[in-house]
């Protein structure tokens, strides 16, 4: 039977300078994987999937599991013990207990809020558990972010009870490290507390202060000027919560009829017959401020 001229050119010899092409094996030869079975999907294949996020498609940042472990109960409703004022605060000294454990007794950078207990901070609304109809408050420390404190408080409530669980630990290795690339937490608060013992002080003065001070640690020594806006903020702000604790105003007032509205609100002498009055209870304040004399009137 004859050969056809195709297969007589297959036989014949390659020319010089070129070869066969073969095909290139990828991967050390592994091919497709099988499915394991159908309608199933391995371990592997469910890992895979819970380490990205369907809606933005980036990797999802792994969180472990947090083990609480029960700390005290109190029973409510008509079998209550106590009365509600009296389990409210237990549950605050459990949890100021638990964060002067740490050393943490001072936050003035922080804002408080009404959802607040003592310096916990609740990072998110409350949720009911459908099964246990339960309902949970959670707290963090408030230096989470800046120290990576991990410490956490659940305030579960239920038909007859509430309960404080607790995980992690709050010591005072908690917040030996801090993150922070501007000012310290133990900064912050030794300028605070030093606008307190000196209002007056500009916050150039109080840096040279603490920096030439006997004594003083070497973290607050070493204040780069470059943080002298950051110290001005600070001491901006401790001088708001001292106006507001002393003269009771958000601010000191700038018009003329604020101003005389303040004097008259504050005056000693009213204050003075109305403490002196028998059959009224007012009693003047050791500490707070009184306008003794004023020659200030608004202009009508």
């Amino acid at each position: 039977m004859p050969r056809r001229d195709s297969e007589e050119e297959d036989d014949a010899l390659s020319p010089p300078g070129f070869s066969t092409p073969t095909k290139v094996i990828r991967n050390d030869g592994a091919g497709h994987a099988e499915p394991d079975a159908e309608g199933t999907e391995s371990e592997s294949d469910a890992d895979v999937e819970k380490q990205f996020d369907e809606s933005t498609g980036k990797k999802r940042n792994y969180t472990g599991y947090q083990k609480y472990r029960f700390i005290k109960q109190w029973v409510t409703g008509p079998e209550a013990v106590l009365e509600d004022t009296e389990i409210e605060h237990e549950i605050y000294t459990e949890m100021k207990k638990f964060m002067h454990a740490s050393g943490l007794k001072k936050t003035p950078g922080h804002k408080p809020k009404k959802t607040d207990i003592h310096l916990w901070k609740q990072y998110s609304k409350a949720y009911r558990n459908n099964r246990t109809c339960d309902w949970t408050r959670p707290f963090r420390c408030p230096l989470r972010n800046r120290c990576g404190c991990q410490a956490q408080v659940k305030h579960i409530t239920g038909d007859n009870f509430i309960r404080l669980e607790f995980s992690g630990t709050h010591d005072e290795n908690s917040h030996a490290e801090d993150k922070s690339k501007k000012l310290k937490h133990n900064q912050i608060v030794v300028i605070h507390e030093s606008v307190l013992a000196a209002p007056n002080q500009s916050a150039t003065k109080l840096r040279r202060n603490l920096a030439q001070a006997t004594g003083s640690p070497e973290s607050h020594k070493h204040m780069a000027p470059s943080l002298i806006r950051h110290i001005q903020r600070r001491v901006r702000t401790a001088r708001d919560q001292l106006t507001k604790q002393v003269l009771d105003v958000e601010k000191v007032p700038e018009s003329m009829g604020e101003l005389t509205e303040w004097c008259n609100k504050n005056d000693f002498y009213p204050a003075l017959a109305r403490h002196n009055d028998p059959t009224n209870s007012f009693c003047m304040p050791l500490f707070s401020a009184f306008v003794i004399g004023s020659d200030i009137k608004a202009e009508r």
